[in-house]
């Protein structure tokens, strides 16, 4: 069951597979930070974990997770904004330890990007790269937390995340049909 802890928050995944032969996409907060491989043992093997949101968390800004909502209208309220998200690619393989390497190779790619962007970041001030790199520097690829990542799949297979208890809220993107 859902914890009272998430009911502020939207929960898309509600209805998603009343949307018959569309695939979809997801994007979930979660209760507290895993790491990549935990969330691929949690996932159901049908859903596909395209991009990985690597902690941003900010004690001065505590209510910034995304998908909170104001309990008297619905509406979203303090999402992250774009800029203030970093993270990574998933993976689109089938197969578990295809997305295990993928994740091990994209991971490792984020910690070097990130290191590249406190030297190198073009217009933007680099001290809002190095205050980020500075608190995950000496973390090993495999070990950085992760907050909350974006899936795709058939609408029937992201409705079996519904009431999982490490989501805590889930908004969907773009929804097609299967082709």
């Amino acid at each position: 069951k859902t914890k009272q802890l998430h009911k502020n928050y939207v929960d898309d995944l509600k209805n998603i597979g009343d949307l018959q032969n569309k695939v979809a996409e997801v994007a979930l907060s979660f209760d507290k930070s895993y790491t990549a491989e935990q969330i691929i043992e949690m996932l159901p093997k049908s859903v596909q974990p395209v991009w990985f949101w690597v902690d941003t968390y900010n004690e001065k800004k505590s209510n910034s997770y995304i998908g909170l909502k104001d309990p008297k209208n619905g509406a979203v309220l303090n999402a992250e904004m774009a800029r203030s998200v970093f993270g990574f690619e998933g993976s689109y393989a089938k197969v578990k330890e295809d997305v295990k390497n993928d994740l091990t190779i994209n991971s490792k790619e984020f910690l070097y990007q990130m290191k590249y962007l406190t030297k190198n970041s073009e217009g933007i001030p680099s001290d809002y790269f190095e205050q980020y790199y500075k608190e995950i520097k000496n973390t090993k690829p495999k070990d950085l937390p992760i907050y909350g990542i974006v899936v795709t799949g058939k609408t029937e297979d992201l409705q079996s995340l519904q009431g999982s208890p490490y989501i805590k809220a889930a908004v969907r993107g773009v929804t097609v049909e299967k082709y």
